[in-house]
């Protein structure tokens, strides 16, 4: 089912483009962007630390511990 519809979705793709072509735009380098995915992964690897979480089903504010799941 499309919940969206091609008008919206068309507006959508409309401000992508002006959002890209605009002054404001932030452009981030690839070795930025590799050096934060190096970071993240790391991190996540390395059980000793902590890891805070957010379920899509817990409403907004709610978190996990990595360390909850250890002790179940």
């Amino acid at each position: 089912m499309d919940f969206v519809g091609a008008v919206i979705r068309n507006k959508i793709k409309e401000l992508g483009q002006l959002w890209k072509s605009s002054e404001n735009h932030v452009n981030v380098s690839i070795d930025v962007l590799n050096s934060w995915d190096t970071l993240i992964s790391e991190w996540a690897e390395d059980e000793s630390m902590p890891l805070i979480i957010r379920k899509g089903s817990l409403t907004r504010n709610n978190a996990l511990l990595r360390a909850i799941f250890h002790l179940i």
